[in-house]
């Protein structure tokens, strides 16, 4: 996994996502199971992604930019492509 001008590669990327994505997929799981497993695939699959989309994007992914990314950065370093 490289880095460029202290920005983490794509697989370092995917990984860092796949991390965050796996315990707030299960949790929510967990939690819904008695509810969501009376209601069809479709149905079920929409309520989680639902849950889980906002949770990633406002609160998971901003925590693992945070820990894993940005203190590797460089200070003024752009990670855009």
């Amino acid at each position: 996994m490289t880095v460029r001008n202290g920005c983490p590669s794509i697989h370092r990327l995917v990984l860092l996502t796949w991390i965050g994505v796996y315990p707030v997929l299960t949790l929510i799981a967990l939690v819904l199971e008695p509810w969501l497993s009376l209601v069809p695939v479709a149905l079920r699959t929409l309520v989680m992604s639902l849950l889980m989309v906002p949770a990633m994007v406002y609160v998971v992914m901003p925590t693992m930019r945070r820990l894993f990314v940005d203190r590797n950065r460089r200070v003024g370093a752009s990670c855009d492509t």
